[in-house]
């Protein structure tokens, strides 16, 4: 019978990992297609300033962000992770390898879909593929072995709460009360991964909306700029085996160092990239360090709350993502519409890239004066 038992958690297990992967692959995908190679196509229909039109587009991300916050969506999802699993990072990184993979597929694929049926063509296509988040959110119902945590402090199964039949709004206002979890923000560790994962959703939209306009501003082809997002996501793919290689022996914090100092210096490096090969090795760069930030993040955040907190933990950095978002869209293009060119916008999000590494070592050396 145990034998049998442990069968069922297994199987269940890899459902949640192919399930959230599903997820991931999706949300990052199309958020490259929608944001990246359909820009430019609908700053031309359009007739928009390109800062106008990122941060109508990072508008709709921030939304999805919110919705995430009041405990919907992958918010839940990605908080099933530290109650599924004991090696979470090991879980987190199989999990993350979504977004590169989306990354490698998702902008060559979007670029033909542009080619053949036109950006209206396209849309309808992606959004056909929009629907597989059902079959996603379908495979993630929780089993008895998912506790919830409830206002009364006791814990409750969410099968048993269902079979109880609790009104589905005193059951929404419930989740929201506890999702929000205030209390975590009295840890102060906890807020400098907010602040850093804020960063890193600023970081990420200047690439996912802007790298393949750098690209064709560069010159390059549609196709061609397609390829340059491409190389980031075969960065960011290749970067997981090192960094499950590196579990253990270097810790989550000291990889959102290394995440951060690659993310701004590859910003830097665009300033100087001017040929297709130079743009691609830089892209290449700058897909491996946001890689190494988006994963280790959730990571970090892991290793300093409680299991129970984990919901409430995503909840909050998936708050500080959507913020970052919607800063970024608006500046990074309101900087090419002043300047004409993506120079002073890489300048910019190599500085900003860089604020993690302040903010960390800060505290590092504010917690060793205090020894």
């Amino acid at each position: 019978m145990k034998y049998f038992e442990t069968l069922y958690e297994s199987r269940r297990k890899f459902i949640i990992v192919l399930a959230l992967w599903m997820i991931y692959f999706l949300d990052s995908g199309i958020a490259k297609a929608y944001y990246g190679v359909i820009l430019q196509d609908l700053i031309e229909q359009f007739e928009a300033d390109t800062g106008t039109m990122g941060a109508i587009l990072s508008l709709t991300q921030f939304f999805g962000f919110i919705l995430g916050f009041v405990c919907v969506g992958d918010t839940i999802a990605m908080g099933l992770i530290s109650s599924y699993f004991i090696e979470y990072h090991a879980a987190t990184s199989v999990i993350t390898t979504g977004l590169p993979l989306a990354i490698m597929s998702f902008a060559p694929m979007t670029q033909i879909f542009i080619d053949t049926y036109g950006w209206r063509g396209a849309m309808l296509l992606l959004g056909g593929l929009n629907i597989h988040f059902v079959a996603a959110a379908a495979l993630l119902k929780p089993t008895e072995h998912i506790q919830t945590y409830s206002n009364d402090a006791t814990y409750e199964s969410l099968e048993k709460s269902n079979k109880a039949g609790e009104d589905n709004t005193n059951r929404f206002t419930a989740c929201f009360k506890d999702i929000i979890n205030i209390s975590l923000l009295k840890n102060s560790s906890f807020i400098i991964v907010l602040f850093v994962a804020g960063i890193a959703s600023y970081s990420f939209n200047g690439w996912v909306v802007y790298l393949i306009s750098f690209a064709r501003s560069k010159g390059l082809s549609p196709a061609d700029a397609a390829i340059v997002a491409t190389t980031s996501g075969v960065g960011s793919f290749v970067i997981r085996p090192l960094m499950a290689l590196l579990q253990g022996q270097i810790s989550p914090r000291q990889l959102l160092y290394v995440g951060s100092a690659l993310v701004a210096l590859s910003y830097a490096g665009f300033y100087f990239a001017t040929t297709f090969l130079t743009v691609c090795s830089v892209s290449f760069v700058l897909g491996a360090g946001l890689s190494i930030v988006g994963t280790e993040v959730y990571v970090a955040a892991y290793d300093i709350i409680r299991e129970d907190d984990a919901v409430s933990a995503v909840a909050w950095i998936h708050l500080f993502f959507g913020i970052g978002y919607i800063i970024s869209g608006y500046v990074t293009g309101w900087l090419y519409d002043q300047s004409k060119n993506f120079d002073l916008s890489w300048i910019e999000l190599s500085a900003v890239s860089s604020l993690p590494i302040v903010a960390l070592g800060a505290e590092d050396l504010w917690n060793l004066s205090r020894r």
